[in-house]
């Protein structure tokens, strides 16, 4: 809350009870934090900060302050209107809020799938951000892999 400006709850498809079972009045009053202009006031989120969490950006003792842009999100798979009733059913203040139902991501363009890169291209991106590491005992993938990949993606798309 003091330099996070979304907690994104990601639920997929489960049909949480934030009411009853999801909610704790000292470490998750969901009920309370739902109440967007409420929870804003200083003795309402402070009860869910803990003692040693009760700093500022720069370090002073007993000045927390919450992120002013600071929201909390409900992720949910939708898969019809009527799950997303009950779904609605069982969060605090849901009157309250703004729904947003996305897209589905479209199937790649004829171009896109042409120009993906090949098996081989994304092995040989990963082998060179295996190179960068001095540990012979590192394995896994590590983030430059996705970034070299997605660069490499990008720039194929451009042209």
């Amino acid at each position: 809350m003091r330099i996070g400006d979304v907690f994104a709850i990601n639920c997929d498809n489960l049909n949480l009870d934030f009411n009853n079972e999801w909610t704790h009045s000292e470490i998750f009053p969901t009920d309370e934090i739902s109440e967007f202009d409420e929870w804003r006031e200083d003795e309402s989120y402070m009860k869910v900060v803990k003692p040693e969490e009760n700093v500022d950006l720069i370090g002073n003792k007993k000045c927390y302050m919450m992120n002013e842009k600071f929201q909390m999100v409900f992720l949910y798979r939708y898969t019809s209107d009527e799950d997303m009733v009950r779904i609605v059913d069982n969060i605090p203040n849901s009157d309250q809020m703004r729904f947003i139902i996305t897209e589905r991501q479209s199937e790649p363009t004829a171009y896109q799938q042409a120009n993906q890169p090949s098996q081989a291209q994304v092995q040989s991106n990963m082998e060179l951000s295996y190179s960068a590491y001095d540990d012979s005992n590192c394995y896994g993938v590590g983030a430059g892999t996705f970034d070299v990949y997605e660069r490499q993606y990008e720039q194929q798309l451009k042209y």
